[in-house]
């Protein structure tokens, strides 16, 4: 088999979840042309996914053995900095170290050489830090310095879309959007935060372009292209992306997520619209230079939330957009038996749910779930195995947590494997409690959750992404389980698992805020007000 066939089969094996015959395919294209660089990026992509980050690292190490000024070798070397999951605190600490290292010796090797440039280009859009906000910290100084070299990179290769004259608009003129991502299909940008906008723009006064960049489609898809005046749909290179832009002539471009689509980053980085927006499909700051406006949500941003970002922020009142219960399982009718059936409860055990993505458990917050489980011993702990390897990191630390409690963590903790949107809303149905993840708070589930009336324990982080779920909880003017501390935290889980009628009186509570949460159309009015007036920032 040649080089080219060889690393399509490998893309077809990744994108069908055979992380082990992609990662033997990789292996054998390395072998096959052990000076060429895809070989190894490619390998460690997949080693990356399926959270063999150590090893990963160890691959792209090799590859600069054996080509060592490669600049799509080094940018995959420094994006890798991160793991999944850290088996301690001083582990976190290091990558964070070692990316901001690397990060900043990039830019002379990108612009060595014309050739070096011409490599850059795809990989530092390929390579975005997608694992750098997991860590809970401000990140606006890092991704400043990443963003600036992914502009500086697309400005070299395309001068003549770099700056643009502002286009005069004729009185009365339809504004238009465009909104491009890789998401318009059942993924959770498109559910939060594009649909709700899509769903209410006043189409008297706009014109809706979507630029839908990659070649997924399902059912939404075909929803989302109903919603759009035109829509643009596919596979094709950047030049053919700029061209179909610039021929549908927007005034405003919104990105709403600009870490896991290259072609996305690669336009954004471009100045292809007189403002250009980005939003929380990807809660930080982008870093471009190119992006004037963040679209965000005035009850999840903390006060001091504008020094976060390199864009001007933008306070979109409630949520920042438009939620409906029906958002969070497409439409897909629940089941109506019991979630938990089958994982080993009784009548009178207390279900806890913790359904984040296994990156959004930081070590340092390990020993809730001990302490929790010492003060409700019929305690019982779901988590969903989103990443296998790093849930065994996971379960390595919550099995020393609970055992300087004396606790064996398999009393307590319970494992589910990744599932239908239906059966998992089912599981939030059936929950007793929410536990919200610190530092990277849950918004779609936390959604789910309200949408059920379960009781949700969220401890509010210093970022944006840390308060989605004190966002639900503030519009439902529900704070009784909103904790200031870690240790409030552990007290509310374990008062709300002791009593009861607590739970009852909060989930009561819930269900009777419904329509100040769901259906809220006051984001988009005050979306349709910004955009009426925005100028680039």
């Amino acid at each position: 088999m040649d080089l080219v066939a060889l690393h399509q089969l490998g893309y077809d094996q990744s994108a069908a979840g055979d992380w082990q015959g992609a990662i033997k395919t990789f292996q054998e294209a390395i072998v096959a042309a052990p000076t060429e660089m895809a070989g190894y990026v490619d390998l460690a992509d997949v080693l990356i996914i399926a959270g063999y980050d150590q090893e990963a690292r160890a691959v792209l190490d090799i590859g600069l053995g054996q080509i060592p000024n490669s600049p799509a070798l080094l940018i995959a070397r420094c994006m890798a900095a991160f793991s999944v999951a850290y088996a301690n605190e001083a582990m976190l600490e290091a990558a964070r170290a070692d990316f901001c290292s690397r990060l900043h010796g990039l830019r002379a090797v990108c612009f060595a050489s014309p050739e070096a440039l011409r490599e850059s280009v795809r990989a530092i859009a390929l390579k975005p830090p997608f694992f750098l906000p997991y860590q809970g910290r401000n990140d606006r100084s890092l991704l400043e310095t990443h963003g600036a070299l992914v502009a500086d990179i697309m400005a070299a290769v395309e001068p003549t879309h770099v700056v643009r004259p502002r286009r005069p608009r004729r009185r009365r003129e339809q504004i238009r959007v465009g909104i491009v991502t890789g998401m318009f299909w059942r993924h959770s940008v498109w559910r939060l935060p594009v649909r709700g906008w899509v769903e209410g723009f006043d189409r008297d006064r706009f014109s809706l372009i979507g630029f839908h960049t990659r070649a997924e489609s399902d059912d939404q898809t075909n929803y989302a292209a109903a919603r759009f005046d035109r829509f643009v749909q596919g596979r094709r290179p950047l030049a053919q992306w700029i061209e179909a832009v610039e021929a549908h002539a927007p005034h405003v471009l919104i990105y709403p997520e600009l870490a896991m689509d290259q072609i996305s980053v690669q336009l954004a980085a471009l100045r292809l619209a007189p403002v250009q927006c980005t939003s929380w499909g990807q809660p930080t700051t982008s870093g471009l230079p190119t992006i004037d406006y963040y679209l965000s949500s005035d009850l999840m941003e903390p006060p001091n939330g504008d020094e976060h970002y390199t864009e001007a922020l933008v306070r979109l009142p409630g949520l920042g957009t438009v939620f409906q219960p029906e958002y969070s399982t497409w439409g897909d009718p629940l089941p109506e038996t019991d979630g938990w059936a089958n994982l080993d409860v009784t009548a009178n055990t207390v279900r806890y749910f913790c359904c984040q993505s296994m990156q959004k458990y930081l070590p340092m917050y390990d020993e809730i779930f001990p302490r929790i489980a010492m003060a409700v011993p019929n305690a019982r702990f779901v988590f969903v195995n989103t990443r296998p390897r790093a849930t065994e990191i996971l379960w390595q630390r919550l099995g020393a947590a609970f055992g300087r409690y004396g606790l064996w963590m398999m009393d307590y903790c319970r494992l589910v494997p990744t599932m239908g949107t239906a059966a998992f809303s089912a599981l939030i149905r059936d929950s007793d409690i929410f536990l919200d993840t610190i530092g990277w708070s849950g918004c779609n589930t936390a959604l789910d959750a309200f949408r059920h009336h379960v009781p949700i324990v969220t401890h509010p982080g210093e970022m944006m992404r840390g308060r989605h779920a004190l966002a639900v909880l503030r519009s439902a003017g529900v704070m009784d389980t909103v904790a200031d501390t870690v240790d409030d935290y552990v007290t509310i889980a374990a008062r709300l698992g002791l009593d009861d009628g607590l739970r009852a009186n909060i989930s009561a509570r819930l269900a009777a805020a419904t329509s100040r949460v769901f259906g809220d159309q006051a984001p988009v009015r005050a979306l349709e007000a910004f955009l009426m007036g925005a100028k680039p920032a």
